[in-house]
């Protein structure tokens, strides 16, 4: 008895805005060839799969990411989230028609942008010393060390100092974060950025910027490296806007979504 082979599906890599032109002879997944489904409008970049899961792989994740990089640069594109597979072009032709307006608004955000990234470290052990926060603060580490106190009392002291300390910190924070972000904006159509995801990592941010402004964008990040020496800067990009175009393309049990977090800059 022959075993019976699973049907080829269809991975998808980027919605674009027109079909494919000088890219079509790009491999992607499995080596497969790429080509374009739909109109000269909208149209999923897509290549033909065995598979309808694949692992999240260094290697994988590489060939996802460099076709979608060379989608970047002929056509305004939609970056799929890794491993979206669809059963058919009858599948993908009928989430285009239902999605076309909001692809169409995604196509007018994102054209002629591309996302940069900017995370900064930061050390705020400096911050926590004690000759950094105010006298009437102080006063509690050494209530909290002698020994008549009870020690439920000692350990809420603690706590209390410890929240202070906190509080001093985030406010440090918080002044650089806004100074950093106000500064980067004013070259930004739009922004995401998540503060204080770490105890070192000081903020994580996405820009989606024009093409053009790429270089600008950057010495604005090299000024505040000189401006902020106790920081550490790490920028990257350009990279396909994975932060700008989130987009529901499924209303079932295994949804699939445009990519909303990008494999390097968040």
């Amino acid at each position: 008895m022959e075993e019976a082979k699973e049907v080829a599906c269809l991975y998808v890599y980027g919605i674009i805005d027109g079909e494919l032109n000088a890219i079509e002879e790009l491999h992607g997944m499995e080596n497969e060839p790429i080509f374009s489904v739909g109109s000269n409008d909208i149209a999923a970049v897509v290549s033909v799969s065995a598979k309808r899961r694949f692992e999240m792989t260094e290697e994988l994740l590489l060939i996802h990411e460099r076709v979608v990089e060379s989608l970047m640069s002929s056509h305004t594109v939609l970056p799929m989230r890794y491993g979206t597979v669809v059963l058919n072009e009858s599948e993908i032709l009928e989430i285009i028609k239902a999605r076309s307006e909001s692809i169409e608004a995604l196509f007018q955000k994102v054209r002629g942008k591309v996302e940069l990234g900017v995370k900064v470290l930061w050390n705020p052990e400096p911050i926590k010393a004690r000759g950094q926060l105010p006298s009437c603060h102080l006063a509690i580490l050494p209530f909290t060390q002698q020994s008549s106190i009870q020690e439920g009392q000692r350990y809420l002291m603690e706590k209390l100092y410890e929240e202070l300390v906190q509080r001093k910190v985030k406010s440090h924070g918080e002044k650089f974060i806004s100074h950093i972000l106000e500064k980067l904006s004013s070259l930004s159509f739009d922004k995401v950025s998540v503060k204080f995801p770490t105890e070192r990592l000081l903020l994580a941010a996405s820009f989606l910027v024009k093409k053009g402004n790429v270089a600008a964008f950057e010495l604005l990040v090299q000024q505040l490296i000189t401006e902020y020496q106790q920081l550490s800067f790490l920028f990257t990009g350009p990279w396909p806007p994975y932060n700008f175009t989130k987009i529901q393309l499924k209303e079932s049990g295994n949804q699939t979504f445009l990519l909303d977090n990008p494999p390097a800059p968040l």
